[in-house]
């Protein structure tokens, strides 16, 4: 019978033109759990999360991976964090991706996407670290 009553609320409020707004669907959150070397011919070797074949991907707390090794590695080295690289995403990583982010004028949320992935600092051995919008991702 809400079936029936449904679709005909539907139906009388397309015939007298009233306004039904849809929510648009959610869209799936992909987590990185991977990294790709990159070597941009500085003489660095950049570890950078990825999902798949695509950068643009979530690192969050409660996330374990590889992928969160490897941002840990770069909080610790073009940060200074001093955080286990232990592969958890939990307060520690937090913390330090908050002040990341915070020392790079990005917004402050404590994830790890896309904005933070191009303007982080990536680690690339010894002292080197480069933006991520230079490295071009």
């Amino acid at each position: 019978m809400a079936k029936k009553l449904a679709a005909a609320s539907l139906a009388i409020g397309a015939v007298a033109g009233v306004g039904i707004a849809v929510a648009p669907a959610a869209q799936a959150v992909t987590y990185c759990s991977s990294y790709e070397n990159i070597i941009p011919g500085n003489g660095a070797w950049y570890k950078i999360p990825r999902a798949g074949d695509s950068y643009n991907c979530i690192l969050e707390s409660g996330n374990n991976s590889v992928a969160v090794t490897v941002l840990q590695q770069t909080l610790n080295k073009c940060y200074g964090q001093g955080i286990a690289t232990d592969g958890a995403f939990g307060p520690a990583t937090y913390r330090a991706l908050m002040n990341a982010q915070r020392a790079d004028g990005i917004g402050v949320d404590g994830v790890y996407g896309p904005v933070t992935k191009s303007n982080l600092k990536w680690w690339g051995g010894g002292s080197i670290c480069t933006r991520g919008y230079q490295l071009g991702i």
